[in-house]
């Protein structure tokens, strides 16, 4: 009997993210959270999981080493998504993404080194956002083991948990969100800009029963379309099912399409049936609820279609929260009281966002609302459908008239010479906030008196200031002065040329005088060396990190020696990014990389010099050439699964067909995993080198199977050296499968004939098997659940052409409503036989 111990070694065997079998129970001392809403030892009561960091830690303290040049550029989980059934059990772990990492020899499950590995554990928590309270998962950590399969404990006798890796049991029906997350202040809450992933788990329950409500008091009239989920009540509350819909005629061939039920159990009536109605509703393990007589009605079409807004004028406007949003009225009339469904819709989504409201039936005229919000500036057309067909529109006009307008910066905003600034002008609301711009056009100006000299300070028209590198006075005796001013204001036209204008705001200008800056990469803790004062180079650049600071500051001036390096100055320094393409660039330093590439970084400031008693000033610009490089978040690879026959395959080629995002070209680890049928490891290999390319980025091994005999499984991982993985499997079997096919419980090959008739409901199954052939002739096949599981045949797999029809569920191939669908078994290696079933009622 296989034991939790040996379960529990495989999964650190290798490397811990390569487990050939996931323990079904987490150990009897590891900590669980048996309700995630409930206080645990390590759970903060909200569904979370906690690292080992207790007290006041910051993950920025310790993991951010000068002596360190590791970059985390993210947290990735094995998963996207989980499907389980109830009391299921699966496994997520977090994978840390690097900038620069070597995995040939890793032993933990994290891309980390151990001391890398040991912080990150501290502040690496996980949540479970379960929206629906329904419970549907808990969390367990693993415990740690040794090499010898024992359980790691403390000073205190108490067991070591991983915390990079979580069982995932399946409670209740439903869907949930785990999340992993870098706690990075460690406040056990998920903050913006913290390294986080999810994946989604889906868990199925399976009903005891399927109710489906009484219709006899409600009418479905013609051409409208109803949701017919509602109508369905699964017990237990839980059970999580799709659920479709068919009903019945007692004159089915006159009324077959009478009434269109979608896979989505939507309900649309397209005219009055000639025969009785009675409605159905199955789930997908065959449950068939009692049926239900439908009432279809002709109803009372519309004939006229009328939409009005609340407004005594078809305009909106930015200006107040009182003229900003408004109330559409569809109004239906015809020859009594109208029952047609409404569809509203605009194109102009930009502009208008529609929230509908009630709808209502009132002296025969029926009424829908809508809640129309303005998103943009510009006109909409809107439009209310009745079922019927019958239509009607209104046209709105949304503006944005400003109470205001300000020049964002406050009253007063320093520039420097030689750098350019942009002045912003924001219109204001009635209630003091932003609104959209709109057609509103903003003109700026300055003042041009004796006070200002035009040659030290310009602003254009649309609010660029510029300065010299050396100011100028406005008479022969005052030369070169240190300050200038203006006062700048901005007017804004709208609808129909009206104007505001804004306060004055005043705009200074400093004069510079940089003999030198000192530039840091604050991200990286480099300081960056400029060769002849001018040119430079910056590596360990990374598309995907969330931006790179760097700090330009003055390291000295020639403001003489009683007047050393201004730090105001510091702003007066500007940058520029050569390629927008490769990377953007703040003007306060903040690069973010967008691709891989080049571009270089330019740094400028102005120097003032003198000779002979006159002043001259120039422009000096430092440029850092960053060549960006783009990481691998994900590996695709030729193909996930394989199929050996023992004794005959001698080699299966597996290689990276893609690393994504487009542009990654990181060096791939190959490593394997080979166990037996009961999960026995047989060989592991951490860094294979035997049959993997030699040339960077090592993307091709050639794996050699010919010794491995029959129920084997070959787990091989591609690691990128920057912590994405991707995992192939090799299933070494008895004999190569030449074909597939059906059979009854008598072993009767099954033909499309045999399916023609398949009655809805799970006591109507037919029992099959499906069989493969080999040498001998037909043998039973296995049916494949799951990859890290060893087969001796070439196991089989299930799908339908279309939903919801048909369901393989315990051997039988049950009817889940009428209609037709194609059922393909295929086996691992690729042959596959299909069969035709049409269900009936």
């Amino acid at each position: 009997m296989k034991n939790r111990i040996i379960k529990q070694l495989m999964a650190y065997a290798l490397v811990g993210a390569m487990i050939i079998s996931t323990p079904m129970t987490a150990s009897a001392t590891e900590t669980s959270i048996t309700d995630i809403y409930t206080q645990t030892e390590d759970s903060d009561g909200s569904g979370t999981l906690s690292g080992s960091v207790t007290g006041t830690h910051k993950y920025e303290e310790e993991i951010n080493d000068p002596n360190k040049e590791i970059q985390i550029m993210g947290l990735a989980l094995d998963k996207e998504s989980l499907s389980l059934e109830k009391d299921d059990v699966d496994r997520l772990q977090a994978r840390v993404l690097y900038n620069n990492y070597d995995p040939k020899d890793e032993v933990m499950v994290l891309a980390a080194d151990q001391e890398t590995k040991e912080i990150i554990d501290k502040y690496l928590r996980w949540k479970v956002i379960d929206t629906e309270g329904n419970e549907v998962v808990e969390l367990s950590y693993y415990d740690k083991l040794t090499e010898k399969g024992e359980i790691q404990k403390d000073e205190n006798g108490k067991a070591l948990k991983d915390y990079s890796m979580v069982n995932v049991l399946a409670k209740n029906g439903g869907q949930a969100t785990v999340m992993a997350y870098i706690d990075k202040n460690a406040n056990r809450e998920k903050d913006d800009g913290e390294y986080f992933d999810t994946a989604v788990v889906t868990v199925k329950e399976y009903a005891t029963s399927l109710t489906l409500a009484d219709l006899s008091k409600e009418k479905f009239y013609v051409r409208n379309t109803y949701d017919l989920k509602p109508y369905a009540t699964l017990t237990p509350a839980t059970a999580k099912e799709n659920i479709s819909f068919y009903f019945k005629s007692t004159e089915s061939k006159k009324d077959a399409k009478s009434i269109i039920i979608d896979d989505n159990g939507f309900m649309t009536i397209k005219k009055i049936p000639q025969g009785t109605i009675t409605l159905y509703a199955t789930t997908e393990s065959g449950l068939i609820s009692e049926g239900r007589k439908l009432t279809c009605d002709a109803g009372v079409p519309a004939k006229k279609v009328e939409v009005k807004l609340d407004k005594g004028t078809n305009v909106l406007d930015h200006h107040s929260n009182d003229e900003k949003s408004g109330t559409l009225t569809a109004t239906l009339t015809g020859d009594g009281s109208v029952t047609d469904q409404v569809t509203w819709s605009t194109k102009q989504t930009k502009i208008v966002s529609l929230a509908e409201k009630t709808v209502e039936n009132k002296d025969g005229k029926a009424t829908t609302v809508v809640t129309v919000t303005p998103t943009g500036v510009g006109k909409a057309t809107i439009i209310a459908k009745a079922a019927s067909g019958r239509q009607g529109k209104i046209t709105i006009e949304v503006k944005s008239t400003p109470e205001e307008v300000r020049i964002a910066g406050g009253d007063s905003i320093t520039t420097y010479t030689g750098k350019k600034l942009q002045l912003v002008a924001e219109p204001l609301s009635k209630e003091k906030t932003v609104i959209p711009a709109g057609k509103t056009k903003f003109t700026f100006s300055y003042e041009k008196n004796n006070k200002v000299n035009k040659k030290n300070i310009r602003v254009t028209g649309k609010g660029l200031v510029t300065s010299p590198n050396l100011l100028v006075g406005a008479t022969k005796n005052d030369v070169n002065p240190d300050f200038d001013e203006t006062k700048v204001d901005v007017t804004a036209k709208f609808n129909g040329n009206k104007t505001v204008t804004s306060a004055k705001t005043t705009i200074k200008v400093e004069q510079v005088d940089i003999d030198d800056i000192a530039v840091t990469n604050v991200t990286t803790k480099k300081a960056i060396s400029f060769n002849n004062k001018k040119q430079a180079t910056d590596t360990g650049i990374y598309v995907g990190n969330t931006s790179y600071k760097y700090d330009a500051v003055v390291a000295s001036s020639n403001d003489g020696e009683d007047n050393p390096a201004k730090t105001e100055w510091n702003d007066a320094i500007s940058w520029a990014s050569s390629s927008k393409k490769v990377g953007t660039i703040t003007d306060n330093g903040v690069f973010t990389a967008l691709k891989g590439g080049t571009t270089k970084l330019t740094a400028s400031y102005v120097d003032v010099t003198t000779k002979n008693g006159k002043k001259s000033a120039k422009l000096i610009k430092k440029t850092i050439t960053v060549k960006p490089i783009q990481k691998a978040q994900t590996l695709t690879l030729n193909k996930n699964t394989f199929v050996a026959i023992s004794g005959k395959t001698r080699k299966v080629s597996i290689n990276v067909k893609k690393q994504l995002p487009s542009g990654a070209k990181d060096n791939i680890t190959w490593k394997k995993l080979v166990a037996d049928k009961d999960g026995k490891i047989l060989e592991s290999d951490i860094n294979v080198k035997t049959g993997v390319s030699t040339r960077a980025p090592y993307n091709k091994i050639s794996v050699d199977v010919s010794n491995y005999q029959a129920n084997t499984v070959v787990k091989i991982g591609a690691y990128a050296d920057g912590g994405a993985v991707a995992y192939a499997y090799i299933y070494v079997v008895d004999e190569a499968t030449k074909g597939v096919q059906l059979v009854n419980n008598s072993g009767v090959k099954l033909t499309n004939r045999d399916l023609k008739a398949v009655k809805v409901g799970k006591d109507n199954g037919i029992a099959f098997k499906a069989q493969i052939k080999q040498s001998s002739g037909f043998v039973d096949a296995t049916n494949y659940t799951k990859e890290n599981i060893a087969y001796v045949k070439d196991p089989v797999t299930y799908s339908f052409s279309k939903a919801g029809i048909a369901t393989v569920k315990d051997g039988k191939i049950i009817g889940l409503k009428p209609g037709t669908t194609k059922l393909t078994v295929k086996t691992i290696s690729g042959k596959k036989a299909t069969l035709t079933i049409k269900v009936v009622e």
